[in-house]
Formats: structure tokens, C-alpha cells, sequence
């Protein structure tokens, strides 16, 4: 939802998530917008970055009083301007049920206000409200703010930490599958710390070699990589590599005919004997060192096939990982 001068107005029953909203709000409206008729939404896992040019305008605004509380939790709220975070009319915990919000004010601005009150420091609002134990204050490191790409970066506070997300919420804005409701990213958007890129090539049967993670690569972790539709019993090569665009001095994908590329550089070749299902669980332990966070390798495999085209190889598609904390 790209926002000029309009209000998003929700009435129950309602569950509100995997939103980017943005734009501009002037002579104090509200992105999202709580009004006393409202019971029990659920805004959860939004993007939402707004300017305030006038009136102090609101990302979130819960204007009445409830018995019973509105979860105001995992999103991403980055104010400038005028504009606050969250403005509520009352400090009774009843009326909302915040925690897990990540808050930034790019121009130093409040991230809070109730009633008349206002606050820049999350520290100050948590003792107001008694809420949002859990959440963060800071830049959350998008992609490009100004330019508006609100992907997370892999340097992002807000990558992980999502530990109680609702069942619901599986997957993100873009349909990507979110890691698991206790270690999701806050906001619209699941930072992807695998990435699959090119194509494969396929072995017997006009099969393709799959690759794919189990679990979040992240520091301090054991995590998998899962190899699929192998020729049973083989011999595979996994192809570990530092880089996708070159190995030594060669550019990278390297054409081998016939559709199949290496498309990683072959730093690390790592002999596999496939079993009789064509499946195989590579472990992968990630040393829990803060010199790794922000490192990214490269893989692919290649199944020994006489069916195959090119070199008598079926090759998975490549495979990017960034290691987050």
C-alpha cells in the first residue's frame, strides 16, 4: 500500500500482517487506524515507513479505550518528520498488547506518544507502558530506505529475533517461507539467508539435481544441506566455492554444453556416495564467532550420470547463503 493522504480503518474481526506500507501522512491521520469499535485486531509483521509533514500524523494509532487488547507485535515502524511510531490515548495494558517491534525515528523524532507525552527513548516507554520487553530501537537496515527497497540486509537487528509469531503467518510479503514462529524476522519481510540462483541440468529421467537448507544458517548452529533427486547409488561431488561470478580467472557460470554450468567457483570439492534414494543430509556446523556474521558461500552438486549431457553430470542449481547471527 503506497500511502499520500489516506488512513487504513480496521474493524473486527481482523488480523492485519505482511503489509509494506509507505508514503507520506499530513494533519494527524494514521496508517493503521484502532478506532473504539475495533476488538482484538492483530497487526503483525508489517513494514511500515511513514513521514509526517504536519500535526503529528501516526504510524499506528489505537484511539479508543478496549477490554480487550490489540497485538500490536513483529512489525517494523520507521517514522520521520512528525509522525511517531505508535500514539495511543491511554497507558492501560488492556487496550493493547505490544512486544517484538522493532522502532526507528530517522530524524530523531518521537517513536511513541500517549496522550500528551512523548518519547524518543525506547527505555522511557517501556517504563510508561510496561510493555514491549522485547523490542528493539533501531535502524533497521534496509536495502535502500530512501529508494524505499525494504528487503533486510544481513546486518539487520531485525532478522531473528521474531519468537512468538502467529501460527498463521508461514510465509512473508514476497511468499517467502518464514524460518519458524519462534526465529522469523520482524516486519513484511523474511531475510533470505539461502539463496538458489541459475539453472540445473538434468541427469536420468530429465531429472534435476535439488539443493536446498534445513534450518537457519546462522552463527553458533548446526545447520543441513539437503541434496534431492540424485541417481541412486552414485558418486556426487559437492562444489563449494567463495564466489558466483569467477573462479581464479575464469567468469562464472562456466558452459560445460548442453545446459550445464558450474556456477560456482570449485574452492572446495567435497566426494559424496549417494544411497538408494538419491538423498543426501550434508551437516553443517557454523562456529558461533562474530567474524563470520555477514559471510556468504557458495554451492552446488553434481551427480555422476551417464543420462546427463555435457561432462556425464547432473548439476543442482547454485545455492547462496549468508551467514546472520
Amino acid at each position: 500500500m503506497d500511502l499520500a493522504t489516506g488512513r487504513s480503518v480496521l474493524t473486527p474481526p481482523t488480523r492485519i500482517f505482511n503489509n509494506r506500507i509507505v508514503g507520506t501522512l499530513v494533519s494527524g491521520d494514521s496508517a493503521i487506524l484502532l478506532r473504539s469499535t475495533a476488538y482484538d485486531v492483530e497487526v503483525s509483521h508489517n513494514t511500515i515507513v511513514v513521514d509526517g509533514r504536519s500535526n503529528s500524523p501516526k504510524l499506528i494509532y489505537v484511539s479508543g479505550t478496549f477490554g480487550r487488547a490489540h497485538k500490536i507485535r513483529h512489525n517494523v515502524l520507521v517514522a520521520a518528520g512528525t509522525a511517531s511510531c505508535v500514539t495511543t490515548v491511554s497507558t492501560t495494558k488492556y487496550h493493547y498488547d505490544l512486544d517484538e517491534n522493532l522502532y526507528f525515528h530517522r530524524t530523531g523524532g518521537p517513536i511513541a506518544r500517549v496522550g500528551s507525552s512523548t518519547y524518543t527513548d525506547l527505555s522511557k516507554w517501556r517504563t510508561a507502558l510496561g510493555q514491549d520487553k522485547n523490542s528493539l530501537q533501531a535502524d533497521p537496515k534496509f536495502v535502500s530506505l530512501g529508494g524505499f527497497d525494504l528487503h533486510l540486509t544481513r546486518v539487520s537487528s531485525a532478522i531473528g529475533v521474531a519468537k512468538s509469531s502467529p501460527v498463521y503467518v508461514r510465509d512473508d510479503f514476497e511468499g517467502n517461507v518464514r524460518f519458524s514462529v519462534t526465529t522469523s524476522d520482524l516486519g513484511a519481510y523474511e531475510f533470505q539467508s539461502a539463496l538458489l540462483f541459475g539453472k540445473g541440468c538434468p541427469g536420468t529421467g530429465g531429472i534435476v539435481p535439488t539443493i536446498r537448507t534445513v534450518g537457519t544458517l546462522s552463527l553458533g548452529t548446526k545447520s543441513f544441506l539437503l541434496f534431492e533427486k540424485g541417481r541412486a547409488l552414485a558418486r556426487a561431488v559437492l562444489i563449494v566455492g567463495v564466489s558466483d561470478e569467477k573462479w581464479g580467472t575464469i567468469p562464472l557460470p562456466l558452459r560445460f554444453g548442453a545446459g550445464c554450468d558450474l556456477l560456482v567457483s570449485a574452492d572446495l570439492l567435497i566426494p559424496l556416495l549417494l544411497p538408494s534414494t538419491g538423498t543426501y543430509i550434508f551437516e553443517v556446523n557454523i562456529p558461533n564467532n562474530s567474524q563470520f556474521l555477514g559471510s556468504q558461500a557458495f554451492f552446488q552438486w553434481a551427480v555422476g550420470d551417464p543420462a546427463a549431457k555435457g561432462i556425464g553430470q547432473a548439476f543442482s542449481t547454485g545455492l547462496k547463503v549468508n551467514i546472520v547471527k
